[in-house]
C-alpha cells in the first residue's frame, strides 16, 4: 500500500500550500489535496476529506494566522488526532502566537518563513523517515498478521486433524464393538442351532439304541424260548424213550419167564441179549460203563436162574452161565466204546462252539486290541473278526475286518457310539461275497467331549441264522490321539 500525506490548509494560504505539495511530490511523496478533485463546501467534499484523513499516513498542517482562524483546519486536526495520524505542522506566516493553535503548541514544527527550501527539505526528510518507519511497521504487522494467520490455520488444521483422528478412532471402536456384538449374536444363534441339532441327534441315537436293545432283547428271548422248547422236547423224548425201554424190558422179562419151559436155553439167552442190546441202544450213552457191565451180568444171571427155577429139566450149567457172562461183557464193552465215541464227539462239538463264541485279545503298538473269534471249524461256523484298528489323520480310523461264511453273508455293519448323538454306522447289504478281508475307512464328525474308552463294533447277519453275530474291539491304547477334546 502506497503511503499518502493529507495537507490541511486555509484557502488564503493556497500559494504556500501549492509550493509545499510540489516540493513533496518532487521528493516522491504522495500528497492528497482537496482542491484537485472536489468542490469545496459540498456534502461529498466533507465525506471525502474524512475518508482521505482516515486513509492518510500523516497530516501536514499549514500554519498561518488564517489557518488558526479556519474552522475546517481545526476539524481536520481533530480528525487526524481521532484516527491517530502523525501531524507535521509547517509555519508559513505569522508567529507562534498568531499562527499556532492551542492543540499544536507542544508539537514541533518546520519553519519555512525565512528559508523555504531548507525548511521543505527538513519537512520532506522527516516525512520520508516517518513514512519508511511506518511502512516497516506496517510490513512487520502484516507479516505478524500473516504469521499469526498461518499459525492459526496450522492450529486449526491440527485441531481438525486431531478431531478427525478421534472421530476415526471412535468410528473404528464402534465398528469393532458392532462387529463383536454381531459375532456374539451369530455365535449364540449357531450355538442354539448346534445344541438343538445335538439334542435331536442324541435323541435319535438313544431311540436307535433303545430300538436295537428291544430288538436284541426280543431276539434273545425268542432264542431262549426256542432253546427251552427244544430242551423240553428233548426231555419229553428222553422220558418217552426211557419209559418205552422200561416197559419193553419188563415185558420181555415177563414173557421170557413165562416161556422158559418152552424155549431152549440157547434161544432164550439170544432173545434176552437182543432185548438188552435194545435197551442199551437207548440208554447206553448216558450210563456209566461199570454200571452197564454189572447190570448186563446181573440180567444174564437172573435169566439163567429163572430158567433153572422154572424148568427142572433145563438146569443151567456152568458153561451156560459163563457164556452169558461173556456175552454181557462183550455187550458192555461195545456199549462203553460207543459211549466214549459219543462223549468225544460231544466234547469236540462243545469245544468248537466255545471257540466260535470266544474272543482272543490281539494287541500291538500301532493296532487296536481286538476280540477275534476262532477260525472256521469242521461244522462250518462263520469267522467274524476285527483284525486291527489303526489311527488315521484327524478323526479317521482304518478298521481291518475279516468275515468268512460258507452259507454266505446277508449284511454287515460297523459302528462306534462313544459320542452320544454322533454315533457312526456304516452298513453293507447284498450282493456280498462269502469272504471279506479288508480295511474300511471310519471317520467321526467331531471329537468326544467325555473322557472314556472308545470301542468299535461289528455286526454280521448270516442266512438261516436267526441272530446276528457281534464282535468288538478297542481303539489303540483305548483311544486314538485327538479323539477326546474336553
Amino acid at each position: 500500500m502506497v503511503s499518502q500525506v493529507f495537507v490541511s490548509y486555509s484557502r488564503r494560504d493556497d500559494a504556500a500550500m501549492r509550493r509545499i505539495v510540489a516540493f513533496l511530490r518532487k521528493k516522491g511523496i504522495h500528497v492528497w489535496v482537496d482542491n484537485e478533485k472536489l468542490v469545496p463546501g459540498t456534502p461529498v467534499w466533507e465525506e471525502e476529506i474524512e475518508k482521505a484523513i482516515h486513509g492518510a499516513s500523516a497530516v501536514v498542517v499549514v500554519l498561518s494566522p488564517d489557518s488558526k482562524k479556519s474552522v475546517w483546519v481545526r476539524r481536520e486536526i481533530s480528525f487526524g488526532e481521532r484516527y491517530q495520524k502523525r501531524l507535521f505542522p509547517v509555519l508559513v506566516a505569522g508567529d507562534e502566537d498568531s499562527s499556532i493553535t492551542l492543540r499544536l503548541t507542544t508539537s514541533q514544527y518546520v519553519d519555512i518563513r525565512e528559508n523555504e527550501e531548507t525548511g521543505l527539505n527538513a519537512l520532506s526528510t522527516a516525512l520520508s523517515f516517518y513514512l519508511e518507519d511506518l511502512e516497516d511497521r506496517e510490513q512487520r504487522e502484516r507479516e505478524d498478521a500473516e504469521r499469526l494467520a498461518r499459525e492459526k490455520a496450522t492450529r486449526k488444521k491440527a485441531e481438525l486433524e486431531a478431531a478427525e483422528k478421534v472421530a476415526r478412532k471412535i468410528a473404528e471402536r464402534e465398528a469393532k464393538e458392532k462387529a463383536a456384538r454381531e459375532k456374539a449374536k451369530h455365535e449364540a444363534v449357531e450355538k442354539i442351532a448346534r445344541e438343538k441339532a445335538e439334542k435331536a441327534a442324541r435323541e435319535k441315537a438313544e431311540r436307535e439304541i433303545a430300538e436295537r436293545a428291544v430288538g436284541e432283547k426280543a431276539a434273545q428271548e425268542a432264542a431262549e424260548k426256542k432253546a427251552r422248547e427244544k430242551v423240553a422236547k428233548q426231555k419229553a423224548e428222553k422220558e418217552a424213550r426211557e419209559k418205552f425201554v422200561r416197559d419193553a424190558s419188563k415185558k420181555v422179562k415177563l414173557e421170557a419167564i413165562r416161556s422158559l419151559k418152552k424155549i431152549p436155553t440157547s434161544i432164550y439167552i439170544g432173545l434176552v441179549i437182543i432185548a438188552i442190546l435194545i435197551a442199551i441202544g437207548y440208554l447206553g450213552i448216558r450210563q456209566n460203563n461199570t454200571t452197564q457191565i454189572a447190570n448186563a451180568t446181573s440180567a444174564a444171571k437172573a435169566i439163567v436162574f429163572a430158567q433153572s427155577s422154572g424148568n427142572a429139566e433145563a438146569t443151567p450149567t456152568p458153561r451156560s452161565i459163563d457164556n452169558a457172562q461173556s456175552t454181557a461183557n462183550a455187550i458192555a464193552t461195545s456199549t462203553a466204546k460207543f459211549n466214549a465215541t459219543s462223549t468225544a464227539n460231544t466234547r469236540s462239538t462243545a469245544n468248537a462252539n466255545a471257540r466260535s463264541t470266544a474272543w482272543t485279545n490281539a494287541t500291538s503298538t500301532a493296532k487296536a486290541k481286538a476280540y477275534v473269534p476262532a477260525t472256521e471249524n469242521a461244522n462250518h461256523k462263520p469267522v467274524v473278526q476285527i483284525v486291527s484298528i489303526e489311527c488315521g489323520s484327524g478323526l479317521s480310523m482304518d478298521v481291518h475286518i475279516r468275515i468268512i461264511s460258507e452259507a454266505g453273508i446277508s449284511a454287515y455293519a460297523i459302528w462306534e457310539t462313544w459320542f452320544v448323538g454322533n454315533n457312526i454306522e456304516r452298513s453293507f447289504s447284498p450282493p456280498l461275497p462269502k469272504e471279506i478281508d479288508g480295511t474300511i475307512l471310519f471317520e467321526h464328525f467331531e471329537p468326544d467331549t467325555i473322557d472314556r474308552n472308545h470301542q468299535i463294533g461289528l455286526r454280521v447277519e448270516i442266512p438261516n441264522n436267526p441272530n446276528p453275530i457281534f464282535t468288538y474291539a478297542m481303539e489303540p491304547n483305548n483311544r486314538c490321539p485327538g479323539h477326546y477334546q474336553p
